[in-house]
C-alpha cells in the first residue's frame, strides 16, 4: 500500500468515527463541545428553580429540538409554563409527557394542576 493508500484508509476511518459519535450524542453543535438533551435538561431545570421561567422555557426547548422523546423534558417544561402563567402550554407539555410516558403517576398530577386554572374560568 502507498502513501495515499494508508492516508486514505486513515481518513475514512476517521470519518466514519466521527459519523459514528455524531449519531450517538445527537448533540446540538457549540464550537468543539456538543450539548446534550440532557445538559439542557439541567440548565433548564436550574433556571426554573431560580425562577427565571423565560430562560427555563428556552434551554428546555431545546432539550427537546435534540431529543423530541424526552417525558421529562415535556414535564418541566410544562412546570416552567405552568409557573410563568401559560396553562394552555403547560396543559400540552404535560399532555405530551403523558403519551410518552404513559405509567407515571406525577405525569397525570401535573397535568391536573394545568387544567384547574383553564376549567375553573
Amino acid at each position: 500500500m502507498d502513501l495515499v493508500g494508508i492516508i486514505g484508509a486513515w481518513i475514512g476511518m476517521w470519518l466514519r468515527r466521527r459519523r459514528h459519535w455524531e449519531q450517538e450524542t445527537k448533540g446540538v453543535r457549540m464550537g468543539w463541545f456538543r450539548k446534550t438533551a440532557k445538559d439542557y435538561l439541567e440548565e433548564g431545570t436550574q433556571h426554573s428553580m431560580r425562577g427565571e421561567y423565560g430562560r427555563a422555557i428556552k434551554a428546555l426547548s431545546k432539550a427537546l429540538e435534540v431529543d423530541p422523546q424526552n417525558a421529562v423534558a415535556y414535564m418541566h417544561r410544562g412546570i416552567a409554563f405552568l409557573n410563568s402563567g401559560q396553562a394552555e402550554k403547560a396543559l400540552q407539555d404535560f399532555g405530551a409527557s403523558l403519551r410518552l410516558e404513559q405509567n407515571a403517576l406525577c405525569y397525570y398530577n401535573a397535568h391536573g394542576s394545568a387544567s384547574f386554572p383553564i376549567l375553573s374560568r
